[in-house]
Formats: C-alpha cells, structure tokens, sequence
C-alpha cells in the first residue's frame, strides 16, 4: 500500500484518506463544503427577504427558500456527519491494512530488536485509536471553518464591516483553547494508553482459558486483578486530569467568545441605521457562523495530537523490510553449529555450543529454566541479535549475527509455546508455505496421536484450537507435518 514518503507530514493523512477510500473521501468533503456556506446563504437570503417585502409574490419564495435553508440546513449536517463518520471508519481499515501489511513482512530477528518493537507498538497505538481519519478530519473541517468565516464576513461586509471582523475573531478563543489542551494532551495521553494496555494486557490473561488456569493454580489470580485495577485506576487519574484541563479552558475560552458575540450585536445594531431586516439577517449570520465555527479549536487540538501518533505509524510503515535470501537445503544431511555464542550484555547465555542435527528429524534440547536453551535454537535459526559462531549447512557456513540475509526453513516449537484462538485447521497450517489438502492435515494428527479427538467433534478441522484441549499433545505438530522445505524440526524442554 503506497505511503506517500514525499508528502509534507501535515497533508499526509489527507492524500492517504483521498487515495484509499476516495468515494467517501469525496462525499464528505462536498457535504461539509455545501454546510460550511449555510451561514453566508442565511444572511443573503434574509437581506434578500427585508427587501423584497414590498412584493408579495417574491416575499413569499424567498420566505419558502429561507424556510428551507433553515430547515434543511440541521438535517444537511446530520447527514455530512454521518457521512464522515462512515468515511473516518474506512480509512480507519485502510491505515490497519498499512500496519498489517508491513506486519506481516516482518522478520523474526526485526521481532527481537527492541528498537523495532517499540515503533511497533507505537504504530498499534495510532491505528487503535483512529489518529488517521482525525488527522483528516481535522483538516477538511479547519478548512470548512476558515470557508464558513470568509465567506461570511463577505456576506456581512455591507451591513456592518466591524462585525464582518468580529465573525473572523469568533472562533480564536476556543482555538487557542483546544490547541493549548491539545498540545497537554499530546504529552499525558502516550502514558494514558500505555496504562490502559497494561491493564487490559492483566486482564486478559485471567480471561482466557489456558492462562487463568495457569495462574489460578498458582493462587495468583487476585495479583493479576490487582494490578489489572492498578493501571486501570493510573489510566483514570490520567483522563480526569485531562478533562478538568479541558473543562477550565473551555470555560476561559467560552467568556471571550460570550464578549465578542456581544460586542458584534451591539456593533451590528449601530451600523444597520435601524434597518431591522439588515440586523435580523447579521445576528442570524452571526450566530449561524458562530455555531459552525465553533468546533475548530477542537479539531486543531485534533491535530495537534494525531500528527505525532501518525509520524510513527508512517515512520513504521516505511521502515526497509529485510530482505533475507532462503538457503536451499534440501540435499543437506545435517546441521553443524561451532561455536555459537549469545550475550544479553555483560550476560552470556550460550558459551561457544557445538552441535550437530542429522536432516528429516526431530532434535530436542533439553535444560534447566534460564539455561539458554530458547536463545541456542533463535542463533541457530540466524534470528538471534548478539550471536556469534557459524553454522554449516550443506557446503554452506552461515556466520550467525553476521549474515543476517541468509535464511532457511526450519520448524522450532519453543518451551513457551503461543496459544491461538484460531481453528485446528488453521495452527495445522502454521509455517507451512505451501497449501495443505484435509487428508493430509488429518495424517498430521494422527502423526501426533491426537486425530480421534477431532474426528468426534462436530465441527471436525474447524473446531476452535484454544479448547481443543489437545495442544499439549502436539506442540510439535504445526507445520512439521505437512509439505515444507524444512529439513529440521526443534524442540526445547525443561528437564532435571
């Protein structure tokens, strides 16, 4: 998906809104358009009116056309809000499919980088809380507001030029408002959401089945609730103070523009000459802009905080892919490793480890917890950072930490295995690369003596996996059953 690498960062959500959904994109920028000169056509029409009073036959349509400016005006941003609230939901998807997308590129050793992962998640962040369509928004409706303020002033212009201005000083005050809470919310809400992830995180992990029993074995469950309430409670400090900041300059920003509406009615009443049409048709427009302008403090302090959370799902979506070059080891009788080392710093996990792996069988490494067993297969699959040593495959040596293009298929099923809410047929297809028919899935499970639990079930391939409860029973199963280039399949256990 194209991420536009040369677009100012301030235009950038709006090109990627044009370019991924742009029927919608479009609507809804035409319907603000028509909404945001509803004002101007309000204070035009009742001058129109005020002087056409001598003639009944024109009193009457343009009294009609008023009517309908006013009445469908209401139902005509109803209808735009709508609009692009549906449109803010598709580019929501589409900025999901840029994350996904670049997600699914991702190495195993890009994974151990730390680096790596904070963009990640500050990537997540920004697609989970909708910063792109904000972002977007937040540009076509500033830009609505500054059409609304000029062109009434234009409408104004001739009954009173002091009021033309004060309709453009309108919306300052609560522009400067939300731009002051929108730039204290850009420094609080990053450690707001990362307490709510936390919290969430905890929770879930006395939610689901195999984790809650887990830790309720191990009478843990009140731990995990109480710091879940913790980082909740943290997440809650967080947004109260956020919204008494914005409560207090709300109402600073509310008094001011109390001032200067009343400023511009008294200004209006001087200069109409007593002309109760041209002041009828400038206190309408006034307050008619007023009210539509109204929002844009908000939506620059929408701005303000989605253009830092965008530049790190950009920043992340252009990060190169490493391109890896996959041995092929099809001939290769084994896999000899000398030497491998591993260092987390100062700390040194894997001391200088030789071994040897014949081709087309399962090896196991075997150790204490802590023993270095996880980083030893992670060298010897070339996904480990701070490894050293080589690994000889065929008439190959790949230097491990060194040659990080180098690759080659390999099954690994680690001491802490993830739990997937997925169906059977789909963990049984886990790194596989090639399409897999039902018959050979089932000779899997029958490879892992496990095939007759769901030959029982109704639902057969697709039961859920996560209740299966069989996954204890063919940790080494995904994959190493079915067609694959992988010539050898790891596991590492504790053992005594």
């Amino acid at each position: 998906m194209e991420t536009y690498k040369n677009t100012p960062h301030w235009l950038w959500a709006f090109r990627f809104g044009l370019r991924s959904t742009p029927l919608s994109a479009v609507a809804s920028i035409l319907f603000l358009i028509v909404a945001a000169l509803i004002p101007a056509a309000t204070v035009v029409l009742i001058k129109l009116l005020s002087s056409a009073m001598g003639s009944e036959q024109r009193a009457v349509r343009l009294i009609i056309l008023v009517a309908v400016v006013f009445g469908a005006g209401n139902a005509w941003q109803q209808v735009s809000n709508a609009i692009s609230r549906v449109n803010a939901m598709r580019i929501n998807l589409s900025s999901a499919s840029l994350f996904q997308d670049r997600l699914s590129q991702a190495s195993a050793r890009e994974f151990n980088d730390e680096g790596f992962m904070k963009e990640l998640r500050a990537a997540r962040q920004c697609v989970a809380e909708g910063h792109v369509s904000s972002q977007f928004q937040a540009t076509v409706n500033i830009a609505c507001a500054t059409l609304t303020a000029f062109t009434l002033s234009l409408s104004l212009w001739e009954i009173s030029t002091a009021a033309a201005l004060i309709s453009l000083l309108a919306p300052i005050p609560t522009t400067l408002a939300y731009a002051w809470y929108g730039k204290q919310e850009s420094h609080l809400w990053p450690q707001a959401t990362e307490e709510i992830r936390r919290s969430t995180y905890l929770q879930d992990q006395i939610s689901y089945q195999r984790t809650a029993v887990e830790i309720s074995t191990l009478r843990a469950t009140n731990v995990f609730a109480e710091l879940a309430a913790h980082h909740r409670c943290a997440h809650m400090a967080i947004r109260q103070r956020l919204e008494w900041l914005s409560i207090a300059s709300d109402s600073l920003a509310g008094l001011v523009t109390t001032g200067l509406f009343a400023i511009a009615l008294l200004t209006l009443y001087r200069d109409s000459g007593n002309n109760i049409g041209a002041l009828f048709a400038g206190t309408a427009g006034v307050m008619a802009g007023i009210s539509a302008m109204m929002g844009i403090g908000y939506q620059i302090g929408e701005l303000v905080t989605s253009l830092p959370a965008n530049k790190h799902l950009r920043s992340f979506a252009d990060r190169p892919t490493e391109q890896s070059s996959p041995l092929d080891v099809r001939n290769a009788e084994a896999l000899i490793a000398s030497d491998v080392t591993v260092n987390y710093g100062t700390l040194r996990a894997v001391d200088h480890v030789s071994l040897e792996a014949p081709s087309g069988k399962l090896t196991a490494i075997v150790g204490e917890n802590g023993s270095g067993k996880t980083s030893l297969l992670k060298a010897l699959m070339n996904t480990q950072r701070d490894a050293s040593g080589g690994v000889l495959i065929g008439d190959r040596t790949i230097n491990v930490g060194e040659d990080e293009h180098i690759s080659f298929y390999v099954s690994a099923v680690l001491q802490d295995y993830g739990r997937y809410e997925i169906s059977v047929r789909r963990f049984l297809m886990l790194g596989s690369r090639q399409r897999a028919a039902d018959s050979q899935l089932w000779d899997a499970l029958e490879f892992a003596s496990i095939a007759p639990i769901f030959r029982d079930s109704p639902n057969g391939l697709d039961t859920p996996w996560e209740a299966s409860g069989a996954e204890s029973s063919c940790r080494g199963v995904n994959g190493s059953g079915l067609p694959s280039p992988a010539r050898w399949s790891w596991t590492n256990t504790c053992g005594s």
